[in-house]
């Protein structure tokens, strides 16, 4: 039996780039497939709406897919949320060469036809052990919208629905059916 060389989140960063976007789990690299068109722009009207509350209500920073997360050491996770927002009092704590040191407070993931659910079940459950309050799976093919809490219960969202921050993004409203127009 080959033992598996276990990666650290410096040498992940360190890496050449390749042009393809990875993740670190659990010490291995994991390489991550490519969004479809309509996933893509799914994922940026979602980001456009979030960083213009953010920014008109000074919330914080929003971070977009490739943004590296460290969410466990020994052995190293990193993941790379599609969005990704840091409350302003967490900011200081960012290392603008490196990876975010903790998990964010909003995670938004939009899995792309190869990711199972398990899979995503698995980076869902990471993100809120780590400390995200929010994590959002993006379905584009269902149109709907999975929201978790730290209850680690997911209210499923669809078109006719109305996205509602709460109290991590404060005062933010979204028709669901205006995503995936």
């Amino acid at each position: 039996m080959t033992a598996t060389r276990v990666m650290t989140a410096q040498e992940l960063l360190a890496l050449p780039d390749d042009g393809q976007q990875s993740e670190l789990v659990r010490g291995e690299l994991v390489v991550l497939p490519f969004h479809s068109a309509g996933e893509g722009r799914v994922i940026a009207r979602l980001a456009w709406s979030i960083g213009a509350h953010v920014n008109g209500h000074d919330l914080g920073d929003v971070f977009l897919g490739g943004t590296g997360c460290i969410l466990a050491r020994d052995p190293d996770t990193v993941r790379a949320p599609d969005i990704a927002l840091v409350a302003s009092h967490r900011l200081p704590l960012a290392d603008e060469d490196g990876f975010l040191p903790f998990a964010p407070d909003l995670v938004v993931e939009a899995p792309v036809i190869e990711e199972t659910f398990n899979y995503i079940l698995e980076k869902v459950l990471q993100y809120l052990d780590a400390g995200a309050r929010m994590v959002v799976v993006v379905v584009p093919r269902r149109e709907v919208l999975m929201v978790y809490g730290p209850d680690r219960v997911a209210r499923v969202l669809g078109v006719g629905d109305v996205f509602d921050g709460g109290d991590v993004l404060p005062g933010f409203r979204l028709a669901v059916g205006e995503i995936f127009e």
